[in-house]
């Protein structure tokens, strides 16, 4: 090619000179740039033309050299469609290629073709004939796998012919799974799995089922011979099928999930064979989880997984954590090895007990724990604390049913001699703290002191877990339970921020904010000297170093949390500066924990935020804004033609593959706690964020389709804080008053119907249980906010929403055909746990908050509600369920009052069998629920007191601490509530004493006003009863007015002049009783009745 020709004149010759188009398409693969970038110029001006087709067809087809066929063939696929005239019958037979390289581009410039050819009325038959001809090529299995690689990429852009079609395909593709060639069987498994995206939901895709066993049958097939790379393949099949809404695999579960656990119990087998397989097994239980109950496998499940973890030698930390920080400092981090069977496993066992009910897998989990924890063999102890603590979210309720027996052994096992079973032991320590609320609080005597030992331990990872157990534990700890421990535990933990390991730094940075949140004001001693060290830490840049920068910081957000705004304000300043520094690298881990450090401090500073969100709004909404390269590869699309060229050296062409998704997990973290920041900064500073409110909604708006549903959950809690800021800065007229719609302003009225429409929206359509549970919250939160106004424009939709979800119905409730359609295990599935179960609990929180904005006329909607509230009541539910349901019934009674008389029938029976619940959770809202049905109930329930005071009474006997002392509240409470509304109703004699054992309250101080109302009531009724028992009744007067009490300023203010009033009538017999009072609260409460 002469160097002297223009650039046009050049590529005028490439039409007439199939050499020189050759020669050019071959200078794309030279090892010389400059030369590479000429062809490349000279191309893309070239295939601007129409006349490029026909020379590059004529390459695709002829030439001598593979890589050029193969480009031609990628240049004409981004071209072809608006050429497609300029063909002839000649040019349409370039499928026989030799090379497997090219067949797979040619298949690829068939299916683009075939988009724009199936539209006309023409179609092209002439396609689907090529194809059946090649499928059924008895001499050449390149012709066999040609006709599925066809077939393959037709699903991408005609898939809906192809169905139309499955009566024909159906036959070709049950001979291609029993072709002899390994290579035909591939093509015909990737095009099954394909097309399976666009059967409908009818007769024609269930015929899909004939090829299931066949795809089974080539599955073992390769395993035997140990053609794993088909066996892969095979595999993404299955996952496929068990994921889909049809009940494709149903009849063959039993043989699959023998498969897989063939695959993930032979040693022999390749690990990554064994996570495909545990994936399968996954999507199976989240698909088909009642399927998967019914093969009666479950034992079986559990039993390979445990063994797996069994025989797993290596250390459990990266595998309980993913975080290999704790292994060695001196590792590349990015040195990801894949995964080890124990971390297979464990995500497996992680995902069966959250998706299948607890019912059929805690007791077989305990029966295979108790036997692997007999064994001598470490190992096998190690696997049984480990699967348990993995099991322990989702089979959290029969756990804290059982902590009294099963905590011993994790406390004994956490002392053992084998530096990974004690690992795992505070692991498992730590996920019962997290998900074994609040009964595990119980046992804060029991546990600290030992993970205080283990601080100590000789193992890093050890000491790094125990900090794990620590944070969990420490943060929903009462002030004063974490008091005696507070001085060596912040002096160890400090002393383990001089570990040269830094992921034992960054569990004790996060250790001491959770300690910190929990010891409150109490913290203030240590705030000085841990600022002080962690001050260091937040000026690292060492790129590795960035993580524990970023926990330092968060922690210092924790601090501040506890000690307040005027304590923590010497370090504001310095830790805005170093966290907006922090922003600078280009390290999202970090900015993540700068976010989080900003919603941390919004909440301390409030409106003294003001004066930063003009800078960090902005920035907030940009990072919300960003893209984070998930989605479709779109290079060299029509609508970008200077763009449209292909990287030579791209060799993806080796497997021809469907969509892909890039996902970035460290982006969508960093995106959510923007959306976490954002939403802090308008709740706290509304008056300075007003300005970013028109853009916030614009961005929220254009983020509810995102991919992954952490951050539409986050979408969902944002929205709420924005129509805080819009009714803080233009407040309407008057408050709202219960029933009444009162008028929003104009700017608030459209931030909250808009709101109101996209919250509704997730609640409806959103497919993920947690974003739809948020949606339901943040809509609580707004009718709650600004009363009926809420929702009075669009009522009927709003409750027959929240009706859908407490009756299960909606894309968040699993797949429409799990079984094959209703039947006769409906009315058992009913009384399933399911993993949905925080969706009901949310419908359940929102009808309490309609009840409260509307009142007694809510009774009408109620009535609706009633019958799906009532379901979750059954025995055969979780505890959960039944406390769940049993408080909702008590908050919509106390809002509607007298309204309440006419479910007395239904309800009451309900909370007489709650009341003897063996959960305590259950009886402290049954007795919750006594108490507000009693004081709306009227004359309808006043013949029932004696039955309701009968199953109250043994309540008054339980311990008053932790998570019983909440029981003993609520009965007090109730029987408060039972005085107030009929105090003749009741044997006062025997009654009052009681309930004056109960009082001071212990745990549930919400009720404080209950009772002291109720007391004070009978003081200036003059009740004999009352009069009496003056003295004990003074007595729990003084108690309440003392610290330890934690009796509400405002009730203990009403308490003190409500005896001040009584003061006069009662006069001698008041002294009396004061005076007999132990000398420190006779003094106290003087010092209270003198000073008021």
């Amino acid at each position: 090619m002469s160097v002297q020709a223009t650039v046009e004149q050049q590529v005028a010759q490439l039409g007439t000179n199939p050499a020189m188009l050759e020669q050019l398409l071959m200078e794309m693969f030279v090892p010389d740039t400059a030369q590479i970038k000429r062809a490349e110029g000279l191309l893309k001006k070239y295939t601007k033309e129409p006349v490029c087709v026909p020379p590059l067809l004529q390459q695709m087809r002829s030439s001598q050299h593979e890589q050029a066929r193969q480009l031609a063939a990628m240049l004409l696929k981004k071209k072809i469609v608006q050429h497609w005239k300029t063909f002839n019958d000649a040019e349409k037979a370039v499928g026989t290629d030799p090379s497997r390289l090219v067949r797979i581009s040619v298949a690829s410039l068939i299916a683009k073709l075939a988009k724009t050819l199936f539209a006309t009325p023409q179609g092209w038959q002439e396609l689907l004939d090529l194809v059946g001809q090649c499928a059924q090529h008895a001499q050449s299995e390149d012709h066999r796998e040609l006709a599925f690689v066809i077939l393959f990429e037709l699903t991408e852009t005609v898939g809906d012919v192809l169905t139309a079609q499955f009566d024909v395909l159906q036959g070709l593709f049950l001979q291609a799974l029993q072709d002899p060639s390994p290579k035909v069987q591939v093509s015909a498994l990737k095009a099954c799995s394909a097309l399976l995206a666009y059967l409908s939901m009818d007769d024609a895709g269930m015929k899909f089922r004939s090829l299931v066993q066949p795809c089974l049958q080539v599955a073992k097939g390769c395993l035997l011979r140990g053609d794993d790379q088909t066996v892969a393949v095979t595999l993404e099949v299955f996952a496929d099928l068990c994921s889909s809404p049809l009940p494709l695999v149903n009849a063959h579960a039993d043989e699959i999930i023998d498969f897989l656990l063939h695959i993930l119990g032979d040693a022999e087998t390749d690990v990554n064979l064994k996570d495909s397989s545990a994936l399968v097994l996954t999507q199976l239980a989240e698909a088909k989880p009642k399927l998967v109950v019914k093969t009666n496998k479950v034992p079986q499940i559990l039993q390979v997984l445990m063994n797996l973890i069994a025989k797993y030698k290596g250390s459990a930390a990266n595998s309980l954590f993913n975080y290999q920080a704790l292994d060695d400092d001196d590792d590349d981090d990015d040195d990801y090895d894949g995964p080890n069977p124990q971390s297979i496993a464990q995500a497996c066992l992680d995902s069966m007990a959250l998706q299948l009910p607890t019912k059929h897998t805690f007791a077989p989990l305990m029966d295979l724990c108790n036997s692997f924890l007999g064994s001598p063999e470490p190992h096998m102890r190690k696997a049984a604390v480990a699967s348990l603590g993995v099991m322990s979210e989702g089979c959290a309720e029969p756990i804290k049913a059982r902590l009294p027996d099963i905590l011993p052994k994790i406390l004994q096992l956490a002392l053992d001699e084998s530096p990974h079973i004690r690992e795992c032991s505070c692991f498992c320590l730590g996920q019962f703290a997290e998900h074994c609320q609040p009964e595990i609080l119980d046992h804060a005597e029991e546990v600290l002191p030992i993970v205080f030992r283990l601080l100590d331990d000789a193992t890093d990872n050890v000491k790094g877990v125990s900090c794990y157990v620590l944070e969990m534990f420490t943060e929903n700890l009462e002030p004063e339970t974490v008091m005696p421990f507070l001085e060596p535990l912040m002096t160890r933990l400090v002393q383990m921020l001089q570990t040269p390991k830094r992921g034992v730094k960054e569990m004790s940075v996060a250790a001491i904010a959770a300690t910190a949140v929990s010891a409150g004001q109490s913290f203030l001693p240590y705030m000085a000297p841990t600022c002080a060290v962690l001050g260091p830490f937040m000026t690292l840049q060492e790129e590795k170093m960035l993580s524990l920068r970023g926990r330092a910081l968060e922690c210092m957000g924790h601090v501040a949390i506890a000690v307040g705004k005027e304590n923590f304000k010497p370090y504001v300043e310095p830790c805005i500066a170093q966290a907006e520094q922090g922003l600078q690298f280009n390290c999202t881990e970090l900015h993540e924990y700068s976010y989080t450090f900003f919603a941390n401090l919004a909440k301390v500073l409030e409106e003294d935020m003001s004066v930063h969100v003009a800078r960090l709004a902005p920035h907030l909404l940009k990072e919300i804004q960003e893209s984070d390269g998930t989605g479709l590869d779109d290079m060299g699309s029509d609508d970008d033609e200077d763009d449209a060229f292909v990287d030579a050296d791209d060799d993806d062409g080796e497997e021809f593959t469907g969509a892909y998704s890039n996902i970035r997990t460290s982006v969508l973290d960093k995106k959510k706690a923007a959306l976490v920041a954002l939403g802090s900064l308008a709740e706290h500073a509304p008056l300075a964020f007003y300005p970013n409110l028109p853009l916030a909604m614009e961005t929220l708006d254009n983020q509810v389709d995102y991919w992954h549903g952490e951050v539409r959950a986050a979408v969902c809690s944002c929205l709420e804080w924005m129509v805080h800021v819009a009714n803080t800065v233009f407040p309407p007229e008057q408050e709202w008053q219960k029933g009444q719609a009162t008028p929003l302003s104009q700017v608030t009225g459209g931030v909250c119907a808009k709101v109101v429409e996209l919250l509704l929206q997730f609640m409806a359509d959103d497919h993920e249980a947690q974003v739809v549970a948020v949606a339901c919250q943040g809509l609580k939160g707004v009718v709650e906010l600004v009363g009926p106004a809420a929702i009075s424009s669009n009522m009927r939709e709003v409750m027959n929403v929240t009706n859908n979800l407490l009756m299960e119905k909606g894309n968040c409730f699993g797949q429409l055909f799990e079984d094959g359609g209703g039947g006769e295990d409906d009315e058992e599935d009913d009384d399933e746990d399911t993993a949905d179960g925080n969706v009901a609990y949310a419908a359940c929180d929102l009808v309490g908050a309609f009840a409260k904005v509307i009142g007694p006329s809510f009774a009408e909607s109620f009535d609706v509600f009633l019958p799906n509230i009532l379901k979750y009541t059954k025995g055969s539910r979780p505890a959960s369920d039944r406390s769940m349901a049993v408080g909702c019934f008590a908050e919509v009674f106390e809002s509607i009052g007298p309204a309440c008389a006419k479910y007395v029938g239904q309800v009451l029976p309900i909370i007489k069998l709650s009341l003897v619940d063996s959960s305590a959770g259950v009886r402290r809202n049954a007795a919750f629920c006594a108490g507000t049905l009693a004081q709306g109930g009227g004359e309808v329930i006043v013949p029932y007191y004696p039955e309701l005071l009968q199953a109250l009474h043994p309540l008054f006997a339980l311990t008053s601490k932790g998570t019983e002392g909440g029981v003993v509240d609520n009965a007090a409470a109730a029987v408060a509530r039972m005085i107030m509304a009929a105090p003749a109703a009741l044997p006062m004699d025997q009654v009052l004493p009681v309930f004056l054992s109960a009082l001071p309250l212990k745990s549930d101080r919400s009720e404080n006003e209950t009772v002291y109302t109720c007391l004070l009531g009978l003081i200036h009724l003059r009740h004999p009863e009352a009069l009496r028992l003056l003295d004990p009744i003074m007595a729990v007067v003084a108690q309440a007015l003392t610290p330890a009490a934690k009796v509400q300023e405002e009730i203990q203010d009403t308490l003190v002049k409500g005896i001040q009033a009584a003061a006069g009538d009662l006069g001698e017999p008041l002294n009396a009783a004061i005076e007999k009072l132990p000398e420190d609260l006779k003094q106290g409460l003087l010092q209270r009745l003198n000073a008021q």
